[in-house]
């Protein structure tokens, strides 16, 4: 097992690597954004086993409560405020939401770098806003250099 590949309820899921380009956007995103997270309690974590021994997602990025993250020394973190999911052809964005959202996470941000939209997810599905960052998707876009 490839150490990107995930683990659905039990059954081994490969997952294909990323391009460098959804890393920079990642990386563009934490930084531009480490601020308002750190004046909001978060620290910014990147690809980590979201879940449980048998049962995990790697998300492309994240955001935390810094207190919980401190006090996650394992291997799997059980849930977050925030994922960033960077959407690829062909992967399984989709099915994961429903999964995170599942897992007491709070936002799933669906970024679609080809189509450079921004789509924010909450427990009632799509809303206009991020409530943990107070943003709205279009400000996440432009945080992006999307704007």
């Amino acid at each position: 097992m490839d150490a990107r590949d995930e683990v659905w309820n039990g059954v081994h899921h490969v997952v294909p690597y990323a391009r460098a380009s959804r890393g920079a956007l990642s990386h563009r995103l934490g930084a531009r954004l480490h601020d308002r997270a750190e004046a909001r309690g978060l620290v910014t974590l990147g690809e980590f086993n979201l879940g449980t021994e048998g049962d995990y997602r790697i998300p492309d990025m994240a955001w935390i409560a810094t207190g919980l993250a401190a006090d996650q020394p394992g291997l799997y973190v059980p849930t977050v405020d925030v994922v960033v999911e960077m959407v690829s052809p062909g992967d399984d964005t989709e099915e994961k939401i429903p999964w995170y959202l599942g897992r007491a996470v709070r936002e799933v941000w669906k970024i679609t770098p080809a189509a450079e939209t921004v789509e924010v997810v909450g427990s009632g599905g799509p809303r206009p806003r991020s409530d943990v960052f107070d943003l709205s998707a279009a400000d996440i876009r432009g945080l992006l250099g999307w704007a």
